[in-house]
């Protein structure tokens, strides 16, 4: 679903046109199935139904700035255009279609490869880039890679050489989104400095603060 929008949120963007409602939901939707995170069938079908009506707003987006600019919208398929099931076995059934096993039939082990890389890539840049919103950091570079690098992997048709250069430049963005969370902390924590603290154990109940969702 994050690829469907953002095939109209990357155009709207070339037309200077931005909506942060759809950034919001690409990250979150990108953090939401990272690779430490416990899946939950049900929140994620959610997530889809959700993602239908932003990537709605994203073609919206779109069309409006391509007419402002005296544009004809290009009239796109694949995910944007994808619907999903309305059950999570139908979803499942979906997936199996587009996964991995049938990505590496269909395009070898090298595109696919290649192209998870990309996919690892940038949800873990939504992760950092998630916690640093929530502190009001908004790395608006970061949002806008994003979705360029999500448009380009709806491509059946790149040769591995297109995807390495994609995957260094993925790299890069986390490098973007870990600054913008340590800007976040910092700005708002101020900086870490070594403290000493007790480590005996007392009497009574405790609330353990771990990670970077310290707010």
């Amino acid at each position: 679903m994050t690829k469907g929008i953002a095939m109209y949120a990357h155009r709207a963007r070339q037309f200077g046109a931005t909506d942060d409602a759809v950034d919001q939901f690409t990250i979150e939707a990108l953090f939401t199935t990272v690779t430490n995170v416990n899946f939950d069938p049900e929140r994620v079908n959610a997530l889809i139904a959700r993602g239908v009506q932003v990537r709605a707003a994203a073609k919206e987006l779109y069309e409006k700035a391509a007419a402002n600019a005296g544009q004809t919208p290009e009239q796109l398929d694949g995910p944007a255009t994808w619907q999903p099931a309305d059950t999570v076995g139908g979803l499942i059934a979906q997936a199996e279609q587009i996964g991995i096993e049938a990505r590496k039939a269909r395009l070898g082990e090298d595109i696919a490869g290649l192209q998870e890389l990309v996919t690892y890539g940038l949800k873990g840049a939504a992760a950092y880039a998630d916690h640093a919103r929530i502190l009001g950091q908004a790395p608006e570079k970061l949002y806008g890679f994003i979705h360029e690098a999500l448009d380009f992997l709806t491509r059946d048709s790149v040769v591995a050489e297109e995807l390495l250069d994609l995957a260094l430049r993925t790299g890069e963005a986390n490098l973007w989104a870990m600054e913008a969370l340590d800007t976040a902390n910092t700005s708002t924590y101020g900086h870490p400095v070594p403290t000493q603290v007790r480590v005996t154990p007392i009497r009574g109940k405790a609330i353990v603060v771990s990670g970077h969702d310290l707010k």
